[in-house]
């Protein structure tokens, strides 16, 4: 007898499984033979959602990959982003540091650079391009020395001794990098074009002159 039942409920497990798999294949999710008793709504289930996963389409599956992929590849592209952005702060905080700190070290060679391409350019009387961005690296240079004097005023110690100081915080480091490089940016290329607008207005008159001498 015992025997029996077991034959008929592993033939009833059978069924059940092989109702899913049909309804899986066929009725696009609807479950239309799962059974209203627990144990046989367990199998149902279990067989189910094998023959669904089963049934997916290599389409489908290329898909799920291909985003999980892409979300991976976000991730990757948004760590490697903030990283970047990190090394880029410290670099400019260094290169800041670097620039102001040789222009200070060095600023009898700042003064005499800049002297010397203002009297190339002066020459060539303000129109030989070469020699304007020679005076333009000269500009670079003093404005580079005159920032550190900026600093100096509003800190109130010489700026080498501020850039080193343990009690010079992250943030003032930052925020003397930034209006560093916006100055640095604006004033050297202002410098330059006015110095060389003057001396093409100031010596184009006396150019003109001696012409009409001759």
């Amino acid at each position: 007898m015992k025997e029996i039942l077991e034959k008929m409920n592993f033939r009833r497990e059978e069924q059940i499984r092989d109702n899913a798999i049909n309804d899986a294949q066929n009725s696009n999710g609807w479950a239309s033979n799962r059974p209203s008793d627990y144990e046989g709504r367990m199998i149902y289930d279990r067989a189910f959602e094998d023959a669904q996963e089963a049934n997916r389409s290599d389409e489908e599956i290329d898909a799920e990959v291909a985003e999980e992929m892409e979300m991976h590849d976000a991730n990757a592209k948004g760590v490697m982003f903030i990283a970047m952005a990190i090394g880029l702060l410290f670099f400019s905080i260094l290169a800041q540091g670097a620039l102001v700190g040789y222009s200070v070290n060095y600023t009898p060679f700042v003064i005499i650079g800049f002297i010397l391409t203002g009297v190339f350019m002066y020459m060539a009387n303000g129109s030989n391009a070469f020699l304007n961005g020679l005076f333009y690296v000269g500009c670079f240079a003093i404005a580079t020395r005159f920032f550190a004097v900026i600093v100096e005023y509003y800190e109130g110690v010489p700026y080498v001794n501020y850039i080193m100081a343990d009690t010079t915080h992250l943030g003032d480091l930052i925020k003397y990098t930034f209006f560093y490089f916006v100055y640095i940016c604006l004033v050297p290329y202002g410098l330059m074009k006015l110095v060389t607008m003057m001396v093409r207005e100031f010596k184009t008159p006396k150019q003109q002159e001696k012409k009409l001498n001759i």
